[in-house]
């Protein structure tokens, strides 16, 4: 049966889940889930490993791992090395198990303990076969020899740690203590520890685990804390940049989140995402883009007005086989009246609740018969219930529990038990369950792009949908800005900007702006591929030469394929003339040499609305570069303008293309002034032929008499036979004469 697509509001999403999430066991009485941020791994443990442990990898690709562990407790932390090779499990304050893995099955298991008078706070691999223990009393580093079931210690520093947060993509941990108020990062890198300077935070002002996040902003690894200031809506994130090893946090940047309440955080393709649980909402920041300043810290405000994540579709299958499948269930949450209306659509039952007042209430109760709505019940606000549906013989019983003594939390699960996640459904029916909603309550966010419902059973990662975003931001530089650092911004911002020419209104001075931002960065890859071919020999491999390319790069082929090539010249040459000077214009301020198909359409846009007086200006002050092509071009165009073929000669004298401007000046029977700028290597016979052929006796006779006279030619007339042809010529015309 197919279900109805969810109707798009009008504010687009730039935001989404990946369509298929990591499934996994969820999280019940026997079951805990563990999640690994250095792996991305997720580990269902049943019964401490007794009866089993699931691992699944966030990368879909990966294959899942099965085993069993024998009991020794409950388990605190559960983690692979970084080769998948040694499983380390903590189930108590003062000691890790480790143990190999083959073949998905656990080798005899061997411990290490921390130091004496510590409490480990967490473990967590740095190298392949290096694990540090986080204590209360500082970093503990140990490589792990598998062959020999044994760890040994590498390095050990001391700091007093209350809680800590990890990086693996940067191998750095952020030491907290004096509760938050002050936090040491630590590099670990193979077989050493390094201290950091303390971030610079405000004199006794605390922080909460859950409110600091390690990420890496473009490249630079960062720190980003959340602050509350005094005021309703007067919360920012503080970000800390650790710009090289060894230097000190800065604090680089604010950002002003305008809102008050709890904040979680992510980072996608380097924009920091900020969630806001109470308006179920997100805000994004770029820190490339510019802002207010005080000299040393930037100011960030949202670069597009906030949105929640666009609604995920969850399918769950139920357990029956296939050919007793008898219904099929579909919850939608949508926006009705300022209320959050929640639908239950069955084969032939349908339910409507309305969240009102942090209450689910069943507002009508129907039967689908023969295309006909027929109420049937009605439930009063202080009851959610479901009624007794008799299918096939056996009997579902009715479950109802009153929401005023309860929070949204428990509303949420017990509306999930009830519509089928526990025996309602699976014990009964063979469903199909698709889920459609915003943000659960029990969701958590790791780095840099996970959201895990460890209640549902489920990982998605956050995908950014760039055209959506670039829709919502009304300034055309700031969305050029954005689309450049993006990943795959080169081809939505080359649609954007094709988009915005073809409006009948087109602002110019924001075209303009964009182009300029797009140069900045060709400019900024062009020096450094000169560079690289200077600096390197000529026989040095191609990948030592090519310079790094940046995310996106608009160069001028891309400019003139995808924008030029696609506008309609024939009709709106006014428009491709602005265009044109405004692309040229910012490469030549970009010191940007531009390439001659650019230069060529510009002369012929130009000449086809007969504004050579605005192309000569243009050739005068360099907006269109000096070539032989554009010289050429130049040429054909004098039948239409009398000075197209001197601003030519002018290019051609600019550029010394003396050779060129002898064939034009012999092409228009200018035989004496080609004769005045040829060289010593001028060839005598192409000029005496061309005297020749004119029928000018006298111009024969200053050809001949100039060559014979000029001493670089004196042996050319001894030699060539052909050349003494003419001097017989010359004779016998003057004889007669």
């Amino acid at each position: 049966m197919n279900f109805p697509a969810a109707k798009e509001t009008e504010n687009p999403h730039y935001l989404e889940l990946s369509e298929t999430p990591v499934r996994f066991e969820a999280v019940n009485q026997k079951t805990n889930v563990f999640f690994d941020d250095s792996n991305k791994d997720v580990f269902a443990v049943r019964s401490g490993g007794v009866m089993g442990v699931v691992v699944k990898n966030a990368k879909e690709d990966v294959s899942p791992m099965d085993f069993r562990m024998e009991d020794h407790g409950s388990v605190l932390s559960i983690k692979f090395s970084l080769d998948h090779k040694i499983l380390a499990v903590q189930r108590g304050n003062n000691s890790v198990e480790f143990m190999n893995f083959q073949n998905n099955t656990l080798e005899t298991e061997y411990s290490q303990t921390c130091k004496k008078n510590s409490n480990i706070l967490g473990f967590v691999w740095s190298y392949v076969n290096e694990v540090a223990f986080i204590t209360d009393h500082g970093v503990e580093l140990y490589m792990v020899i598998p062959d020999k079931r044994t760890l040994k210690q590498l390095k050990t520093t001391s700091a007093t740690v209350q809680w800590f947060v990890w990086c693996a993509l940067n191998g750095i941990a952020l030491l907290a203590s004096a509760h938050g108020s002050h936090l040491l990062p630590v590099i670990i890198k193979p077989g050493t520890i390094s201290k950091l300077s303390k971030v610079e935070t405000e004199p006794g002002r605390m922080a909460l685990e859950r409110d600091v996040t390690l990420a890496t902003l473009y490249g630079v690894p960062a720190v980003l804390i959340l602050r509350h200031q005094s005021g309703p809506t007067n919360a920012e994130v503080q970000v800390h940049t650790l710009s090289g090893a060894g230097q000190a946090p800065v604090k680089s940047h604010i950002l002003k989140l305008g809102q008050a309440g709890r904040f979680a955080v992510n980072v996608v393709d380097d924009i920091i995402l900020v969630h806001h649980q109470a308006s179920r909402s997100t805000l994004l920041f770029d820190t490339a883009l510019p802002g207010e300043s005080d000299g040393n810290v930037k100011y960030h405000t949202p670069i597009a007005p906030a949105r929640s994540l666009r609604p995920a579709r969850l399918v769950i299958h139920g357990l029956m086989q296939p050919e007793i499948h008898i219904c099929e269930l579909c919850i939608l949450f949508t926006e009705c009246n300022n209320y959050l209306v929640l639908r239950k659509k069955v084969l032939a039952l349908y339910f409507f609740f309305v969240f009102i007042k942090k209450k689910f209430v069943l507002f009508h109760f129907t039967i689908l018969e023969k295309e006909k709505m027929i109420p049937v019940n009605f439930f009063g606000p202080d009851i959610l219930s479901c009624p007794k549906v008799k299918r096939r013989g056996r009997l579902i019983k009715s479950a109802q529990f009153d929401t005023s003594s309860h929070s949204m939390n428990n509303t949420f699960s017990k509306l999930r038990y009830m519509i089928g996640l526990k025996n309602f459904v699976y014990s009964l029916l063979n469903i199909s369950l698709t889920i459609q909603t915003f943000r659960f309550p029990n969701w958590v966010v790791f780095q840099p792009n996970i959201i895990i419902d460890a209640k549902l059973g489920c990982l998605w990662h956050i995908k950014l949908c760039l055209p959506e975003l670039c829709s919502l931001i009304t300034d055309l530089g700031v969305c050029t800005q954005v689309a450049l650092n993006r990943t795959n911004g080169k081809g939505i911002l080359l649609n954007l900007l094709l988009e915005i020419i073809n409006r009948d209104k087109m602002p110019l001075d924001k075209i303009q702006e964009a182009f300029n931002h797009i140069n900045n960065v060709y400019r900024e890859w062009y020096e450094a591929e000169l560079q690289s071919n200077i600096g390197s020999p000529p026989n040095a491999p191609t990948f030592l030469k090519n310079s790094k390319l940046p995310r996106v790069l608009i160069n001028q082929d891309d400019i003139f394929n995808e924008i030029f090539q696609k506008l309609d010249i024939e009709k709106d040459l006014q428009k491709t003339e602005w265009l044109l000077v405004a692309y040229i214009t910012s490469l030549s301020e970009n010191n940007v040499p531009v390439q001659h198909n650019l230069n060529e359409l510009l002369v012929t846009t130009l000449a086809r609305q007969k504004k050579f007086t605005a192309l000569q200006q243009l050739v005068q002050y360099g907006v269109i570069s000096d070539s032989k092509p554009i010289a050429c071009l130049l040429l054909s165009l004098g039948n239409l303008h009398p000075a197209a073929s001197q601003m030519a000669l002018d290019m051609l004298t600019r550029i010394g293309a003396f050779d060129e401007i002898q064939e034009i000046l012999l092409s228009e029977g200018q035989i004496l002034t080609a004769l005045k700028i040829a060289d010593n290597t001028a060839n005598p016979r192409k000029f005496l032929s061309i005297a020749e052929s004119s029928n000018d006796s006298n111009l024969f006779h200053s050809v001949l008499v100039h060559l014979r006279n000029n001493p670089h030619f004196t042996a050319a007339f001894q030699k060539d036979e052909r050349l003494m042809n003419f001097v017989q010529q010359y004779s016998l015309i003057f004889n007669n004469e």
